[in-house]
């Protein structure tokens, strides 16, 4: 995904053993899907990821895509870096949801309310038009979030002299090419922005609330033209795999479950 990373470092910095394996299996996965699409005599255009994949593949050739030297490894790494940037940051923020869930039953009962609704009137099927319909389980994601964001250090590049802010009688400056921390955990607990901050509300989340909340104020997929470009489809994804859990089962925690963060994590948070 990041080949310039291997003269820095003088060595591959991620484990190879899992690599070839994956490239191998996306291979093939889209070959058939460029196969499937071939042919279908009905010329039946899917919505979905993996179409937006074999477009690239089937762009390989054109100028467009050559004077970038794009190749279809490329597509390949692609496929590889949504794998990677989603997988520890979309179970973590799973994980926390449901811990929140089980510690709170009365938002987990009308979390399970709101999924069997949704359901009954798609007769059992979600589509991508009804994940928008769940709106107090993406609540209780956001609020589980904000207390526990998975990113928890994304950095900005300052790219002129700036100076900040002066409502607390002092002012700031940051130069030019210095890199900023975003303190994630902090905003998102500091008492200016959220009532009760340690106090888990999905209610504030509702959208007869949502607009009460200032707008970068909750940065969990940050904010900007560098904000998570996967941050639909990580929502999609909690959104489908918690609507079918809470279908089926109800969480519980043990009298001696205990929220705690693994020490030394950089950039995606982990809990014990």
């Amino acid at each position: 995904v990041f080949p310039f990373l291997k003269k820095i470092f003088r060595t591959w910095p991620f484990p190879t053993d899992g690599l070839e394996p994956f490239r191998s299996f996306m291979t093939k996965y889209l070959n058939q899907r460029q196969q499937d699409i071939k042919n279908d005599q009905n010329n039946v255009k899917r919505n979905d990821l993996g179409s937006v994949f074999v477009d690239m593949m089937n762009r390989v050739e054109t100028p467009e895509f050559q004077k970038v030297g794009f190749l279809p490894e490329t597509a390949i790494a692609q496929v590889l870096e949504v794998f990677f940037a989603s997988y520890d940051s979309t179970g973590t923020s799973l994980n926390i949801c449901m811990y929140y869930l089980s510690k709170h039953p009365q938002y987990q009962d009308k979390v399970i309310e709101e999924v069997d609704a949704i359901f009954n009137k798609y007769d059992n099927e979600l589509t991508p038009g009804s994940l928008g319909e769940f709106t107090f389980l993406v609540a209780c994601l956001n609020e589980a979030m904000r207390l526990n964001p998975a990113f928890i250090r994304p950095e900005r590049n300052c790219t002129k002299d700036w100076i900040v802010d002066r409502e607390y009688g002092r002012q700031i400056k940051i130069p030019k090419g210095a890199n900023v921390l975003i303190p994630i955990w902090a905003l998102h607990r500091h008492p200016d922005y959220f009532l009760e901050p340690e106090t888990f509300n999905p209610d504030r989340f509702m959208p007869e609330n949502i607009k009460k909340i200032h707008p970068y104020s909750f940065a969990a997929f940050g904010h900007g033209p560098k904000n998570c470009i996967g941050m639909k489809l990580a929502y999609n994804n909690m959104i489908l795999i918690l609507a079918n859990i809470f279908r089926e089962f109800t969480v519980e925690a043990r009298p001696d479950t205990q929220l705690k963060m693994k020490a030394g994590r950089l950039f995606v948070s982990q809990f014990e």
